[in-house]
């Protein structure tokens, strides 16, 4: 039976909702195959968890309960404990929820920058990435992490179309909520409010008639909202600690590092680190999917389009390549470039729209010849 792809996708592209509970079943399948044990750093985090709970504190820097963890993690599976008193499962529960939820902020950021039909094809490949699955099956702070990074990026849209006030505070706010959760959501809240600077100096036209005094106004408020957590835990470190950047120098692989050197040697080592991202990637994201969102990233580099999408996942490329390669201050693991992974996905709708554009083209110029023929 012929399937015809335009009528499929005029029916589905317009139902994120149905997307989303593709994706809640699949996280869902994956949730009952496995458990909270598979992945040490989960197991740890709800353990922090149920002894901050015996003596809870406003957790402002490195610790002993909490170690140099950001803090909200800790506090999320707290509460989620203190209400549902299943340390094994509430806390797992919240993660395949909110991960799920993904799909919704994710698909409308996508249908902002590339249109419904790129969104669509973007967040359905999403729903097959291991690195979206894993972190919803367990308690881990990617997949909640992915959630307020989405939601932030959708309010930054959203206020780049109406020049509104309270989109750019939401925006500006859930970027800080992100790097209440995770240290490596600071390089995209760093370069939104790089790119607000220039778009104050570049969109000297400004459709939404604001001035370019105003527009510098919202992009420096965007920044010290959406900078806040991080510049009061470094000054806490600072104050408590003797060092800014404590949670940077404890947490260094330093003995992994030295490790994989010995037997490695510095360029293997360099090698192993610079290949490991586009690896995980090949790996994590089904075969088509990788090629579509490949070719969705080189169209839009060959149309010179370089929306928001491009320049975030261009800074999290900046941050691993710094982090892991260029300064060899970490020892890669595949959870670490999640966020990578699933922006690289957003352009897999605009890889799929051309090729299935191509091949209806070809097949309407085959038919035409067979017709003249």
């Amino acid at each position: 039976m012929k399937i015809n792809v335009l009528k499929f996708e005029e029916h589905f592209q317009n139902r994120p909702s149905l997307i989303f509970l593709l994706a809640l079943a699949i996280n869902t399948i994956a949730y009952l195959l496995s458990h909270n044990y598979i992945d040490g750093d989960t197991h740890s985090r709800t353990i922090m968890a149920l002894n901050w709970l015996k003596s809870p504190f406003f957790i402002y820097g490195p610790n002993d309960v909490t170690w140099v963890f950001a803090p909200l993690h800790c506090y999320l599976n707290a509460a989620i404990i203190s209400i549902w008193h299943e340390p094994t499962v509430s806390p797992r529960i919240l993660s395949l929820v909110l991960t799920s939820l993904t799909i919704f902020p994710l698909y409308h950021s996508v249908r902002f920058e590339f249109g419904v039909r790129a969104a669509f094809y973007s967040a359905l490949a999403c729903c097959f990435c291991t690195l979206f699955i894993h972190p919803a099956a367990i308690a881990a702070s990617e997949g909640i992490n992915l959630f307020l990074v989405f939601c932030s990026i959708y309010f930054f849209l959203l206020y780049r179309h109406s020049a509104s006030w309270r989109n750019l505070f939401l925006s500006a706010i859930l970027g800080m909520v992100a790097t209440m959760m995770r240290y490596d959501s600071g390089p995209l809240i760093s370069m939104m409010t790089i790119l607000l600077v220039i778009y104050a100096f570049k969109d000297s036209a400004n459709q939404h008639g604001t001035s370019r005094t105003n527009a510098v106004i919202k992009a420096i408020t965007f920044g010290l909202i959406s900078h806040s957590f991080a510049l009061m835990w470094v000054i806490a470190q600072w104050v408590n600690l003797g060092h800014p950047f404590h949670m940077t120098v404890d947490s260094l692989d330093v003995n992994v590092i030295k490790h994989h050197l010995a037997n490695r040697g510095w360029f293997g080592l360099i090698l192993y680190q610079t290949a490991f991202l586009p690896g995980v990637m090949l790996l994590s994201i089904p075969f088509p999917a990788f090629l579509a969102s490949a070719v969705g990233l080189f169209q839009t580099l060959k149309k010179r389009h370089f929306p928001l999408l491009f320049w975030l996942l261009n800074a999290m490329v900046i941050y691993y390549l710094v982090t892991f390669v260029l300064t060899l201050a970490r020892y890669p693991l595949a959870r670490f470039v999640t966020l990578p992974t699933v922006l690289f996905l957003c352009f897999s709708g605009i890889g799929v729209s051309f090729l299935v554009d191509r091949l209806s083209e070809r097949t309407r110029n085959s038919s035409s010849q067979s017709r003249l023929g």
